[in-house]
């Protein structure tokens, strides 16, 4: 992650990435919102939760 605070730098390193993403998954669930990623796929798994991607087009 780019241009973070050197505390947030330093938790992010050490976590595990899949602590990470469960974290945020969660956080998406419970608050019902969207969560906005370019790795639709890697998040398709994960039940109740809906995902955008901003940065392909929508395929109709």
């Amino acid at each position: 992650m780019k241009h973070q605070p050197e505390k947030v730098a330093r938790r992010f390193a050490q976590c595990y990435v899949g602590e990470v993403v469960m974290s945020s998954i969660t956080y998406v669930v419970a608050l019902n919102v969207t969560l906005v990623t370019n790795s639709e796929k890697d998040f398709a798994r994960y039940p109740g939760l809906t995902t955008e991607n901003w940065i392909e087009p929508p395929s109709h």
